[in-house]
């Protein structure tokens, strides 16, 4: 079997309404059909942890969410208290009775998702200045830039995760903090040498 993906390339920050031509985000397609996707900085990481669960619970989400409900909600619209604009994704009430906890946690979970992934899309961006430009030369066109920016970013984020889940004996004893400069150089550090 394959697994099917959403790919989204380029697009407008919707909160300083910074263009970003050089992001790619990448969501598993879930299983259930009937299941919205959000397609976001963390789906992107999500989408490539061999552990999803304990990248997650690493990065400081509840135990009791899972990768599949992170992806299934409107992380934007969830922390703006504006789910009658996100189309078909749920309204927090039914959302968070169906992922068995409160409304309080689900907003909670929604900001995490929010503050998460605008650190992962910063890592990306600042990935995309440092390493050597390959599209002005026309060995890649703006768009395979941005999947392998994006690609080797977001497996170097989980990789660097996952080893310290490791080295903690569980996710429950790992802290990540994407907003440590020591963490985030080396993230970067390794995303220039594989780029």
């Amino acid at each position: 079997g394959f697994e099917l993906r959403v790919l989204s390339i380029g697009g407008t920050d919707i909160v300083t309404g910074k263009e970003l031509p050089s992001l790619a985000l990448i969501a598993e397609v879930p299983a259930d059909p009937t299941q919205a996707v959000a397609v976001t900085p963390l789906s992107s990481v999500i989408s490539v942890a061999t552990d999803p669960q304990a990248v997650i619970v690493a990065l400081g989400f509840p135990e009791t969410v899972t990768p599949d409900e992170l992806t299934s909600i409107d992380p934007w619209a969830l922390a703006n208290d504006d789910t009658e604009g996100s189309g078909e994704f749920a309204a927090s009430s039914e959302l968070a009775e169906s992922i068995g906890i409160t409304t309080a946690e689900l907003e909670t979970v929604a900001d995490n998702v929010v503050t998460t992934s605008v650190q992962i899309a910063n890592l990306i961006q600042t990935a995309d200045s440092v390493v050597t430009d390959t599209t002005t030369s026309g060995i890649q066109s703006p768009a395979e830039r941005a999947a392998m920016i994006t690609a080797t970013v977001t497996q170097e984020l989980v990789e660097t995760i996952e080893t310290a889940v490791t080295t903690a004996g569980s996710a429950a004893a790992t802290t990540i903090d994407l907003g440590d400069s020591t963490f985030t150089t080396e993230v970067l550090k390794e995303t220039a040498e594989e780029s």
